[in-house]
């Protein structure tokens, strides 16, 4: 009798969205024409973990990963193939998964206004600031209310640092576009 090798399917890490706390569980099912298929943790089916392409060997064969081993911004995926008893099929791959950033990006400088504590319409703030993070920036907004509305566009940034040193008029809502 010859044998049909068995399917992975519903290859999976959860959580989906995780953060450097978070442990990461893989997920998959088995399938077989012959019905003989191992499914859940068995240790005939193999597994393996990559953490940004490169196989960490030493998580070979779990399927649940302590978020010790992970750091924000590391990219995972998941690999299994399955065994019927008889034969492995072949390997699968989840979705990846990117651990989250979950520090507040930090910012050291100052935003002055020679007038007064807080600016007025027409006055020009300076803004000397430096923004840093240890996974990356990407944007900002600045804003500052209270009816003295400077609404600094989203601006693109990129990198782990930022400086920004400009002067900018504050506006008055009646001065603003839609």
């Amino acid at each position: 009798v010859q044998n049909d090798l068995p399917n992975t399917t519903n290859v999976s890490i959860t959580p989906t969205s995780p953060t450097n706390t978070d442990d990461l569980k893989g997920h998959f099912n088995c399938t077989d024409s012959d019905g003989d298929c191992v499914n859940g943790g068995s240790s005939r089916n193999e597994t393996r973990w990559y953490k940004n392409g490169i196989e960490n060997e030493s998580l070979r064969n779990f399927t649940i990963i302590g978020a010790g081993n992970t750091s924000e911004g590391d990219t995972w995926i998941f690999s299994v193939r399955v065994n019927d008893s008889y034969d492995f099929g072949d390997f699968f791959n989840s979705s990846s998964v990117t651990i989250a950033d979950t520090t507040n990006p930090q910012w050291t400088g100052n935003i002055t206004n020679a007038n007064s504590s807080f600016p007025k319409y027409s006055e020009v703030i300076q803004i000397n600031v430096t923004l840093s993070d240890n996974i990356g920036l990407k944007n900002f907004t600045l804003t500052v209310d209270q009816n003295g509305i400077v609404n600094y566009t989203n601006k693109t940034i990129s990198g782990t640092s930022y400086v920004m040193s400009e002067n900018i008029t504050v506006i008055s809502p009646q001065e603003t576009t839609n």
